[in-house]
């Protein structure tokens, strides 16, 4: 049996809105104007878990209590114009003890645009800070999780 010790988490949530200059021409002139840039929704996770086995317990492999000690993401999606989407999610899982298994930084992006209600065109990419990372399993069998990047188009009729 597990006896968790879990400090406390922190879940924030926020939506702001953010004017940027732009440059537009008048007469022939380039002069700044607000656009604006919204800011829909800024999510962080932050976690501790410590695990011990109860005394008694009969966890001969040790994967009861083979958890990330930490885990943490910071996700954010922002309206760039009326037609164009950006969400990005950054995350750090902590490392395992057994079998040992380093800690991990990722990076995920998509952009989309949207230029008629009938069609959708995105770019995601997924794992961008490194071309792999190691999913947890036994040494030899472990799944490599690799960068990816994906094009997707929707056409509605």
């Amino acid at each position: 049996m597990l006896k968790p010790s879990l400090p406390p988490s922190l879940l924030l949530s926020l939506s702001i809105a953010l004017p940027v200059c732009q440059a537009t021409e008048s007469a022939g002139q380039a002069e700044p104007s607000l656009v604006d840039f919204s800011l829909e929704q800024l999510g962080d996770i932050v976690q501790r878990v410590r695990t011990a086995l109860l005394p008694g317990s009969r966890d001969a492999s040790g994967l009861a209590t083979n958890d990330p000690s930490y885990y943490w993401s910071l996700r954010s999606s922002h309206d760039l114009a009326a037609d164009v989407q950006a969400d990005f999610l950054l995350r750090r899982v902590g490392s395992l003890p057994r079998p040992a298994l380093p800690a991990y930084s990722e990076l995920d992006l998509r952009m989309a645009w949207q230029p008629s209600r009938r069609l959708d065109l995105s770019m995601t990419g997924q794992n961008l800070l490194h071309r792999c990372h190691p999913e947890p399993g036994a040494p030899g069998a472990r799944q490599l999780i690799e960068r990816a990047v994906q094009v997707k188009m929707v056409l509605r009729f």
